[in-house]
């Protein structure tokens, strides 16, 4: 299949060199496997706004952890973070909202072991992602409350339901594929679950692409779309069909394929005779460019 072959060029096109472009760039700074689960769970809860945004407010976190976080939350008391963050802020999280997630982060290493043990709980006989994903989220969130009686609003954002709210859980789905694939630029910390069972982060950059490429048709960025998604790409790679998305993001972190269609990248991208808006010719729609490098030379 062309769009087959398209896309396992992409993933080779897009490896590991260009990291400096993700937030799987942080946990790829430390050695040990508890520092990089733990600015792993950090770094994909943050992974909202601009690459820009995300780099800077882990920059903060990671400067005020030290050179061990893990060991740094293991150890840490509750009082002993009092104004360690102060200053922080990424769109509508702040301080008291990153006090609180390093402290239920702590917890958590100390009551269970690691944050992959917290994970299993109960396992889920069926093996529905959803399903753990679901309780993953409320028991944080209960643990958060023994720390905490009151949080803010704000809080809740960084583990949402994919069973209660529908939510694509974006964020939660990344942190997943770093920890469980094996291949880079993932790290494969994890064993139980396998690279099959993993649904695509759908961001927005992967929903317009993805519509582009005809993987879906669903007009609404949430579980079922993030689903399609996955069983379309399962048609090219049933072992691990989420390999391909840190490649198709590139496509739009770096600005290959804007929201607003740019004749002159499309023409020159490879991936034009593929893609529906390519061969629907919405391409000759007036845009600058920056630049027209043929793609994937």
């Amino acid at each position: 299949m062309k769009l087959k072959e398209r896309l396992d060029l992409l993933c080779h096109t897009f490896g590991e060199e260009y990291l400096s472009s993700d937030p799987l760039l942080f946990p790829h700074r430390y050695a040990d496997r508890h520092d990089q689960e733990v600015v792993a769970l950090i770094a994909s809860l943050l992974a909202y706004g601009t690459v820009r945004q995300i780099f800077r407010s882990m920059e903060f976190l990671l400067q005020r952890m030290g050179p061990a976080p893990a060991r740094f939350l293991l150890q840490s008391r509750p009082d002993e973070m009092k104004g360690r963050f102060q200053g922080f802020s990424h769109r509508f999280h702040k301080a008291a909202d990153i006090e609180l997630l390093v402290m239920t982060i702590g917890l958590v290493l100390r009551e269970f072991g690691s944050i992959e043990k917290f994970f299993i709980g109960k396992p889920d006989r069926e093996g529905d992602l959803r399903v753990a994903l679901s309780r993953f989220s409320l028991q944080f969130l209960r643990l958060a409350a023994r720390l905490k009686k009151q949080r803010s609003r704000a809080f809740a954002f960084f583990f949402p339901d994919p069973i209660a709210g529908g939510s694509a859980c974006k964020r939660l789905n990344m942190f997943l594929r770093w920890m469980v694939r094996r291949q880079p630029p993932d790290l494969g910390l994890w064993s139980c679950l396998t690279p099959a069972q993993l649904i695509i982060p759908l961001d927005t950059h992967i929903a317009r692409i993805a519509r582009r490429l005809g993987l879906s048709d669903r007009r609404t960025s949430d579980w079922k779309m993030a689903e399609e998604i996955t069983a379309a790409l399962r048609q090219f790679d049933s072992v691990d069909p989420v390999k391909y998305d840190f490649a198709i993001t590139r496509l739009g972190i770096l600005g290959y394929c804007p929201h607003n269609l740019d004749p002159l990248r499309c023409i020159t991208c490879r991936l034009s005779d593929v893609c529906d808006a390519g061969n629907n010719g919405q391409a000759g729609r007036k845009g600058n460019s920056r630049r027209n490098e043929v793609l994937f030379r």
